[in-house]
């Protein structure tokens, strides 16, 4: 009788040891006008789009990147933190829309209490501090309050001697006329996924023909591939990677953002 209570405890605490592991490479992506085209700040269409969790939904190429950075790291663990709230259902039909749309998904956070405003930090905080990540990358957009969250953890971070390193990426879907929010400090901006991936390259993160074809899918769809509704005249363009390779492709793609997005 022992001997089963004893293997019946190591048992469970291998499941919760195998359930706890350390990532090395944490991803915490934001969902609505990140990977989904949402517009959350036209109050019709985010209603209209809420439940909508189909391909026409996604946003162009994030899929693909996303799995790109799965296949490269080893011990990476993908985690959606949303403030769209579960008592509505979002819950269901989040995970639904990244089941449909083929995202790596290891969990969904999404916002329990609808009035609670720091669902998003305390979030992030808590699986930073149970996966102990070597590397968190954080990407969002610029429709709600993602780069001042991303500023504040890296900030946390930083004075706790921690010694993670973060990589921000925030979508400049809306322009600042329609209430898109500033970049902080050491933020990268994004259209594209293709700009994600060549970030992720100069920084060792992705291979750089990996990025190569990332571009070439971003460069291969009228327009980028955006949705209609997409204002990023204020988007800063990446600047020259280090990699030469790199750099050549992103003449291509930061000319076709120009003229896409209108940037003078």
């Amino acid at each position: 009788m022992k001997i089963n209570n004893f293997l019946s405890c190591a048992v469970l605490l291998s499941l919760f040891v195998q359930n706890t592991n350390a990532a090395r490479v944490l991803v915490v992506s934001d969902i609505d006008d990140t990977i989904k085209n949402s517009h959350v700040l036209n109050q019709v269409d985010a209603v209209k789009n809420a439940y909508l969790t189909g391909a026409e939904m996604s946003v162009s190429g994030m899929s693909k990147l996303y799995q790109s950075i799965k296949r490269e790291n080893s011990e990476i663990e993908f985690h959606y933190v949303s403030n769209a709230p579960a008592d509505l259902g979002l819950d269901v039909s989040h995970g639904l829309f990244l089941d449909n749309n083929n995202f790596p998904v290891n969990g969904v956070h999404t916002k329990q209490y609808i009035f609670r405003g720091d669902h998003k930090l305390r979030a992030i905080r808590t699986l930073i501090d149970i996966k102990s990540p070597d590397v968190v990358i954080m990407i969002g957009d610029n429709g709600e309050q993602d780069a001042s969250v991303q500023n504040q953890i890296v900030n946390e971070y930083a004075n706790n001697g921690a010694g993670i390193r973060f990589v921000q990426f925030i979508r400049e879907a809306y322009s600042q006329t329609d209430g898109g929010s500033r970049l902080k400090p050491g933020q990268t901006g994004f259209i594209t996924p293709g700009e994600i991936a060549v970030q992720l390259a100069d920084e060792k993160l992705l291979k750089t023909e990996t990025a190569m074809s990332l571009v070439k899918n971003d460069l291969s769809k009228p327009n980028l591939n955006l949705a209609y509704w997409v204002d990023c005249r204020d988007h800063r363009l990446l600047p020259e990677p280090k990699n030469e390779k790199l750099a050549e492709y992103l003449v291509d793609l930061n000319r076709e953002i120009k003229i896409t997005c209108g940037i003078k």
